[in-house]
């Protein structure tokens, strides 16, 4: 699978930064633990059955709290995590 990128790549000090991190090897960053793509050796079938079965009624019991950042303005020696929804997120630390 090829996928586009997102963004610029990094270049000048970034790409220095980024070279020097502990878990950055052979072109790309690693994942400190191994980490499973199936964890517990689940079949496909039985997550996409579980699923697409849950009630249609799951709702939050009120609603989400959100605050809208500003990513361009963020300080760069505050550590900061932004949640953009779902399993995406912006971590911000030590300037990176």
């Amino acid at each position: 699978m090829n996928l586009r990128s997102f963004g610029k790549n990094p270049s000048g000090t970034r790409l220095s930064k980024v070279k020097a991190a502990p878990n950055y090897q052979n072109g790309s960053f690693q994942n400190v633990e191994p980490t499973s793509v199936n964890p517990g050796n689940v079949s496909i079938f039985k997550l996409l059955r579980k699923m697409l079965s849950r009630p249609s009624s799951v709702r939050p019991s009120s609603e989400i709290p959100y605050v809208q950042t500003n990513l361009r303005e963020l300080k760069a020696n505050e550590p900061v995590v932004v949640w953009f929804g779902h399993s995406s997120y912006f971590i911000h630390v030590n300037g990176f």
